[in-house]
């Protein structure tokens, strides 16, 4: 903070002690400390001064606000899982060798092929919302599309052992009423469905409001990618939540109402810190596979700090 005069008061500033003092002519009147940025009121008084003098200040606590964190790179402390997840696709699409050793990996412990100079790949993927919406014209709710979104509707109540009569009797199915407009799946209220008796469709309402961290995805077929680096898998005993039972619907939904779907197998993998099962891909794998020389530096010390986790 500048030092300022007050008639003879004088304001002195001393950032390192954290602490503010005034002075009259040489003598100490009042001193206050402090410890963060803050506006305080100050007032005080002095034999030359009878009656009090009140200043407004803007207190800055200087160097000792700096000192709070430590002074690592954000790419040394980033916990997100989308974050590696993004760096390990941008891996695979920025090197063939990568994704040829990778789909080998793939082949191996989940039986399909990943063709490697055809592989697209997808973040937070949400295949049965997209779908739903593209079903007629987006902006104006027409007949073509109220007929598309029922026929879908109706197989998915038919597949959970439900009448497709259901969708005329419970307003649940509808946005604004009975013969409005379809309500998409992903929105079907929890506790309409529960007063309904209809759990059995609470998997279909999850499985289209779920969207797992990756999909990697070529004409031979397709791998689900849900990625862990501190948490778990997503449960809830109370609803009956399973995330891991979510994402296997996910796959059988894709095959019975997408076309693009229907070829190809499509596989579930959880990446996690250490190899839980057969079927799961450590991080550590990925390291060691990973060709250090053909990738940025950025994401190769990025990724390689998931080693710190283990």
């Amino acid at each position: 903070m500048d030092q300022g005069t007050y008639r003879k008061g004088a304001i002195e500033y001393v950032p390192f002690t954290g602490c503010i003092s005034f002075n009259c002519d040489n003598r100490l009147v009042a001193n206050q400390a402090f410890n963060r940025p803050r506006k305080r009121r100050f007032s005080f008084k002095s034999t030359f001064y009878p009656r009090p003098v009140s200043l407004t200040l803007r207190v800055d606590a200087g160097d000792r606000r700096r000192s709070v964190f430590n002074k690592k790179p954000y790419s040394q402390v980033n916990r997100e899982e989308s974050f590696y997840c993004s760096l390990f696709g941008h891996a695979l699409l920025s090197s063939p060798s990568f994704r040829v050793s990778f789909g080998e990996l793939v082949s191996e412990r989940y039986g399909t092929d990943l063709h490697p100079d055809q592989l697209e790949i997808y973040w937070e993927v949400a295949a049965l919302r997209d779908y739903w919406y593209d079903l007629g014209d987006p902006r104006r709710y027409t007949k073509k599309t109220h007929d598309a979104r029922r026929k879908v509707v109706n197989h998915l109540l038919e597949r959970s052992g439900v009448s497709a009569n259901k969708i005329d009797e419970q307003k649940l199915f509808w946005t604004q009423g009975l013969g409005s407009k379809l309500r998409f799946p992903g929105a079907w209220p929890l506790k309409e469905l529960s007063a309904a008796n209809l759990d059995t469709l609470k998997e279909i309402r999850w499985a289209f409001n779920a969207k797992p961290d990756m999909l990697l995805l070529s004409p031979t077929g397709a791998l689900i990618i849900e990625a862990k680096v501190e948490s778990g898998v997503g449960r809830n005993g109370i609803t009956g939540y399973d995330q891991l039972n979510t994402q296997e619907l996910i796959a059988c939904l894709w095959k019975e109402l997408i076309p693009h779907f229907e070829k190809g197998k499509i596989c579930l993998a959880t990446l996690a810190l250490s190899a839980r099962n057969a079927k799961c891909i450590s991080w550590k794998e990925i390291l060691a596979l990973l060709p250090q020389d053909e990738i940025d530096s950025f994401s190769v010390c990025a990724l390689n700090r998931l080693g710190s986790y283990s």
